[in-house]
């Protein structure tokens, strides 16, 4: 028997290096975060169910543009497809708050996406299409109001790191930099690198992308059985280093033996997760690969 298909479409909405989610409400992706959209009624243009759907769940007006890509979905009922064209957005008006089948809305930078709980695929679908290739530079006001915000919560987590229990972490004492690891036995570390184009290799995780190595080891579980969700991380390292290409993204674990504390052996090195990611095209009288 043949499968039901259904026209659906998705917003991809885009401001000043954040994309738009929504946390679904609903099956079949309920408590997973993704693009707003939805289905597409009897006789209605693309455009306009897609215009209509981001207003019905974010409360904001767009402008929808050119057409990002098309993919197939598994539907919410057995044997059912998804059809589903994705739209870039421009918001115009309205005001962020979640309605319809939304649990929730926001904005979210692409480098925070890796955490979150989304619905299959997403990242690598707009990766795949360029759609991270939309993101805006950020404004100096936003350079500032980032920096202030950052001084905030620094002054919280010291205060906490003083007068604090471990009940209140996030702005308490927090048990990785509490304690330490005994003087004689294996230590381990996790690291993300890249290899661009020209087989040079490149630290994401850390300074490459701000991402702390604490956040990279919370994520291990998760990146292990997803390594999908790494071209996040090259999307966000390619973003902050123009000019580099990356070709493959690993996920490491760095073990080093100890002897009354000082190092021991030598140290050993471990893939947990690799993701290549596709050859651009060639364009004639380009440079050399980075």
């Amino acid at each position: 028997m043949p499968p039901t298909r259904a026209r659906t479409v998705g917003a991809v909405v885009v401001d000043r290096d954040r994309l738009l989610l929504v946390n679904r409400a609903r099956p079949p992706s309920a408590g997973s975060w993704s693009i707003p959209g939805g289905h597409v009624e009897a006789g209605e243009d693309d455009r306009v169910a897609v215009a209509r759907e981001v207003l019905e769940e974010t409360g904001l007006r767009v402008k929808v543009g050119e057409l990002v890509g098309s993919v197939e979905l598994a539907g919410r009922e057995p044997g059912e497809v998804y059809d589903n064209s994705d739209y870039a957005c421009d918001v115009v008006g309205g005001e962020l708050t979640a309605g319809d089948d939304a649990a929730d809305v926001g904005w979210f930078d692409v480098d925070a996406l890796a955490t979150l709980p989304t619905t299959p695929d997403l990242a690598a679908l707009l990766s795949e299409w360029g759609a991270f290739g939309r993101t805006a530079r950020v404004r100096r006001r936003g350079v500032a109001i980032r920096g202030g915000a950052t001084a905030v919560v620094l002054g919280l987590l010291v205060a906490g790191s003083l007068v604090g229990q471990d009940s209140a972490f996030p702005f308490g004492p927090f048990r990785m930099y509490s304690t330490r690891d005994r003087p004689d036995g294996p230590v381990s570390s996790v690291t993300i690198d890249g290899v661009t184009a020209a087989g040079r290799q490149v630290a994401i995780s850390g300074t490459g992308t701000r991402l702390r190595g604490a956040e990279v080891e919370g994520q291990v579980g998760r990146f292990e059985h997803h390594p999908e969700l790494l071209v996040l991380l090259a999307a966000a390292y390619e973003h902050r280093h123009p000019g580099v290409s990356l070709r493959r993204v690993e996920l490491l674990r760095h073990d080093q033996g100890l002897r009354h504390g000082a190092v021991h052996g030598a140290s050993t090195e471990i893939v947990l997760a690799t993701w290549v990611l596709p050859s651009p095209p060639a364009h004639p009288g380009g440079g050399p690969p980075t």
